[in-house]
């Protein structure tokens, strides 16, 4: 990295000769001839500061300036200082103060480019004299926002506007060029300027040196990265061959990696993997399902009142302890007769012994509100309420039902769709395929074949939240572990990953049958393993 930092020193030192030791082709040359020219009255020697002789630009300067009203609001200017502000091989910009006839003093900017020629030019006419600041000196146009590179205490960087270049917003962020420094523990800031570091550009921490002008030797010295978790990008070459970095922790942040980012990191063993699923998962309700002879309806209606009752799925037969209270039809349609209480009984028509019951309370006409109480239900043997699951699923994502009371072989499941797998015996459920509708389970006694529950689920596809380009893990020759703190298979995408023998992936114990069974994990199967 020596070299390298030597080619820097060199750079910003031609930099400033060009800037500060008033070479012909530099900024503060520039700036002379301009207030030499400002000096003699001469429109024609301003015109030819700002545009070639001849241009189109220079004719017009010189038919819309009126010499006696552009030169009238000062007899002599001196420039009291030019300070360098930025300097770039193609941006330059200057702190700048004049003195307007030995009295009056004015500071501002003025933004220099280079031309097709290389050579400097203003960005834009200046206006040393005018009296209002905003319109001083000169403005920078947007290649100038950007394109300029800029440097703190450890860091080259680019400052990115992320709406109008030049005008600060609460969105900017910034892209890291380069480190100038070869550090053996390099940490990455999580801010510049006050707003978040989200870029790690295209070969930021490559360091080498050529040989024989046409190959070249690694030299990074880096050992150990701290990436802070603002970081989303991550460009192509940007770690690319870091030789001595053994393990790297990718933050949650992170949302894609460009080619060959972090190819050639030879001595990498550990990579960590972390990625924010919240958004995905923070919605989830935990649900409950129904027994088939689940009653359905309201605890409290009115006199008069016709209602209808049902059941979860289950061929029942309807029955009222007091039918001078209330009727009902072997359809369920209750009817209600006069004040008080009755039972509701649903008896299973497969086995008599099995009914589910509910107290019904009727009231007077006059005391009708819009109130719904639900029914209390109590069952003759042991409902099947099936648990674990949530109002969704997402594709690749895996979860076990079970029912409270019941021992593994007692239950049989069973599912209406093939998008969601289900394992006959234990509960488990694989969602493999975005569903249209609701996808029921149906969990069945293996000893009372009139008894079951279901429970409805919905699968949603999932878009990758994080992309990892071609060969950006490529040679990765002593990579030993990956932690995958990444919940759904789905939500990361590799375009390649080397098979290496010897590789360990450790994945989220929660969907640890889910990767083995994804078609992009398949060939790692036997190398993955569930996170204590």
């Amino acid at each position: 990295m020596k070299i390298k930092k030597l080619m820097i020193i060199i750079l910003i030192f031609f930099i400033f000769l060009l800037s500060g030791c008033g070479s012909n082709n530099s900024p503060r040359n520039l700036w002379n001839k301009y207030i030499k020219a400002m000096n003699s009255k001469n429109l024609e020697k301003v015109a030819e500061i700002y545009y070639p002789k001849g241009s189109m630009n220079y004719n017009n300067f010189l038919e819309e300036k009126d010499p006696d009203i552009y030169f009238s609001d000062f007899e002599k200017l001196k420039t009291l200082s030019f300070e360098t502000e930025l300097a770039n091989p193609n941006y330059f910009a200057a702190y700048i103060i004049i003195e307007i006839d030995g009295v009056d003093t004015r500071e501002f900017f003025v933004y220099f480019q280079r031309n097709a020629v290389k050579q400097w030019e203003f960005i834009s006419e200046v206006n040393p004299t005018s009296v209002i600041p905003t319109e001083s000196g000169n403005q920078p146009d947007n290649n100038y926002y950007n394109n300029i590179v800029k440097t703190d205490d450890e860091y080259t960087y680019k400052y990115i506007y992320s709406q109008t270049p030049g005008i600060k917003s609460a969105t900017d962020y910034i892209k890291i060029v380069e480190p100038l420094r070869n550090r053996r523990v390099v940490e990455i800031p999580s801010e510049i300027e006050g707003v978040p570091v989200k870029v790690i550009g295209d070969y930021a921490f490559f360091h080498y040196r050529k040989m024989l002008s046409a190959i070249t030797k690694a030299t990074s010295k880096m050992e150990e990265v701290i990436i802070p978790n603002t970081i989303e990008k991550i460009e192509s070459y940007a770690f690319y061959q870091s030789v001595r970095l053994k393990s790297i922790e990718l933050p949650s942040s992170l949302k894609s990696v460009g080619n060959y980012a972090f190819a050639g990191c030879s001595s990498l063993e550990t990579l960590i993997i972390n990625l924010d699923e919240s958004q995905m998962y923070s919605g989830l309700v935990k649900i409950t399902g129904k027994d088939s002879m689940q009653l359905e309806g309201d605890a409290v209606i009115y006199v008069g009142d016709q209602k209808t009752y049902g059941v979860n799925g289950a061929e029942v037969t309807w029955s009222v302890d007091d039918e001078g209270i209330a009727s009902i039809d072997e359809n369920g349609k209750l009817k209600a007769l006069a004040a008080g209480t009755v039972t509701l009984t649903a008896t299973n028509n497969h086995d008599n012994t099995k009914y589910s019951q509910a107290l019904l309370t009727i009231k007077p006409t006059d005391e009708s509100n819009s109130t719904i109480e639900p029914l209390d239900v109590t069952f003759s043997y042991k409902p099947i309420f099936i648990e674990g699951a949530t109002t969704y699923l997402y594709k690749g994502d895996y979860a076990q039902l079970t029912v409270d009371g019941y021992n593994l072989g007692d239950i049989v499941w069973e599912s209406s769709d093939d998008k969601l797998k289900v394992h006959k015996y234990d509960g488990y459920v694989l969602a493999l395929e975005k569903s249209d509708s609701s996808i029921k389970i149906t969990a069945k006694s293996t000893n009372e074949p009139a008894i079951y529950g279901t429970v409805s689920l919905n699968i949603y596809n999932v878009t990758a939240k994080l992309l990892f380009a071609e060969n950006s893990l490529d040679r990765l020759v002593n990579l030993k572990e990956i932690h995958l703190n990444v919940i759904n298979p789905y939500s990361i995408e590799f375009k390649d990953l080397k098979a290496y023998d010897f590789i360990k992936i450790y994945v989220p114990a929660q969907n640890y049958e889910s990767y083995r069974n994804n078609p992009f994990w398949l060939p790692f199967k036997d190398r993955i393993f569930p996170m204590e």
